[in-house]
């Protein structure tokens, strides 16, 4: 009886370190299993359960999340932020979001426009995420003042990547960097982003890709491959 018990236990613990694979699509629903099958309809069911190692997988389509799915609020309350990725994968098990194989995954966030609040669509602050092949539309900007918007915020995660993201046709910064060291930003396109809100009208603060990282501990970033075209403000900063 020991035995048989020991077995399954020792079953159990082998089980739970095993990295998954989630599948999310907008036909979803978030009462599936995250399952290719039956797949979870929002993108923050995902991320609320992804630990080191799994990958979620956007199955084509167009996401639109509503104000009632941003996952939490950074930098004192003033960041909406819909996706916020504070869990750390490792150099071994990356936790990775990526378009699916074949299929054209976007996400729109012209629905997220919380008043008085800054935008962010996907904050990072954990380590080794790799987000890849899918695209960002649409941000928001409500504040009439001195602000931005962004679309990815790289906020204290290191040793992320970010590949083949296109963040266009919005109101916010493609790729923004103020924290962070050794990550890697490759072959992503940023265009057509323009803030006809704040600033009184004039374009706002809406480069392509903005690198703002004033420590000496902030070392090997990189942005590679990337191209930036028909922004408002600089394309690359």
């Amino acid at each position: 009886m020991k035995r048989t018990v020991l077995s399954i236990v020792a079953a159990i613990v082998v089980i739970s370190v095993y990295a998954r694979d989630y599948y999310v699509s907008p036909e979803g629903s978030d009462n599936g299993f995250g399952t290719v099958e039956v797949p979870w309809g929002t993108l923050r069911k995902a991320v609320e359960k992804a630990v080191a190692g799994d990958v979620i997988y956007l199955r084509g389509g167009t996401y639109r999340p509503a104000e009632d799915e941003i996952m939490g609020w950074q930098e004192g309350g003033l960041y909406a932020c819909v996706y916020n990725l504070t869990q750390s994968g490792t150099a071994a098990k990356p936790i990775t979001i990526a378009g699916y194989g074949g299929e054209k995954a976007v996400i729109d966030l012209s629905d997220i426009k919380p008043e008085g609040k800054r935008v962010s669509g996907f904050y990072v602050k954990g380590n080794y995420w790799h987000l890849r092949d899918f695209d960002i539309v649409g941000i928001q900007v409500t504040i009439t003042g001195h602000t931005q918007s962004e679309n990815i915020s790289m906020r204290g995660g290191s040793n992320c990547i970010i590949e083949r993201v296109n963040i266009h046709d919005g109101m916010g910064i493609g790729i923004y960097f103020t924290k962070g060291s050794n990550n890697l930003v490759l072959n992503c396109d940023a265009y057509n982003n323009y803030d006809p809100v704040s600033e009184n009208g004039r374009g706002g603060n809406c480069d392509g890709f903005g690198f703002h990282l004033n420590k000496a501990g902030y070392t090997g970033n990189v942005i590679r491959g990337c191209r930036a075209w028909r922004n408002s403000d600089d394309g690359i900063d």
